[in-house]
């Protein structure tokens, strides 16, 4: 049973439901964080355009695989700022109920947009190696950490598995607890991890649209990803993160499988 097998899970599954007597009980000592996140003592880094993805909804779909073979070519510029955009960029503004209200590419529990995206490059035209921060509002990176993170530790970071180090960047989706919390308390958390989801998917069919491999990984020690980019771990957590880089040549069913075993 769910209960015995999994007490953490179920506690939390619990505790979350929805009940009459909790249904959009807003606590009054709590209030609505920023949006948007920016970091305005970072060096920062105007992104080209996002380029227009031709490829069919239906092909990209059909494309997407989990990409564990990387070359050791560079991910254009204009594609990681195009798989950026299309993961979580700011689309447009729209007016409801009274207020203006940015739109972005994924759906949002109240519009709230609680995610953020930092990207670990390694290989990256006219990007140096580094751990920058997409500031979405105004489509730019913002330098956090200079110099290349070393393979290994990448690597060990992501539990082992060797093939995240030899990716074009990885990006990481992280969650600002209060930007959504404040309003849906406990049940948010729910929300969060779906929204990782969608984003994540975003990520995927913008990655194959442009030709490029990608890998979803779940698995990293989260303590020591939280260290690297510099969060605080009371405000913002690391929930997902996507391995992005150029295939090597092969069918899908080849380069779902590592060149190099994993290390558990």
């Amino acid at each position: 049973m769910f209960r015995t097998k999994n007490p953490v899970a179920w506690t939390f599954h619990r505790n979350s439901s929805r009940w009459a007597y909790n249904t959009l009980r807003l606590d009054e000592n709590r209030h609505e964080t920023p949006p948007f996140k920016e970091i305005a003592d970072a060096p920062a880094l105007t992104l080209p355009p996002p380029t227009e993805l031709c490829t069919g909804l239906s092909d990209a779909i059909r494309r997407r695989y989990s990409c564990r073979r990387f070359t050791a070519d560079c991910v254009p510029l204009e594609a990681a700022a195009t798989i950026l955009f299309s993961t979580y960029g700011k689309l447009g503004t729209v007016s409801f109920a009274g207020m203006e209200m940015i739109t972005r590419p994924v759906p949002s529990g109240g519009g709230l947009y609680p995610l953020e995206l930092y990207a670990i490059v390694l290989n990256v035209s006219g990007l140096t190696g580094g751990i920058y921060h997409y500031n979405a509002l105004n489509h730019l990176l913002e330098r956090i950490r200079d110099g290349s993170i070393p393979k290994n530790l990448l690597s060990e970071l992501f539990i082992g598995q060797p093939y995240v180090a030899q990716s074009g960047f990885v990006l990481v989706l992280t969650g600002v607890f209060d930007r959504l919390l404040w309003k849906y308390e406990d049940r948010g958390y729910r929300y969060l991890l779906f929204e990782a989801g969608h984003a994540a998917q975003n990520t995927n069919l913008a990655a194959a649209a442009l030709g490029l491999g990608s890998v979803n990984l779940g698995g990293f020690f989260d303590v020591d990803l939280l260290t690297l980019l510099q969060l605080d771990s009371e405000e913002e957590a690391p929930l997902y993160a996507v391995a992005i880089g150029q295939p090597e040549v092969g069918s899908p069913e080849d380069l779902r499988v590592p060149a190099i075993p994993f290390d558990f």
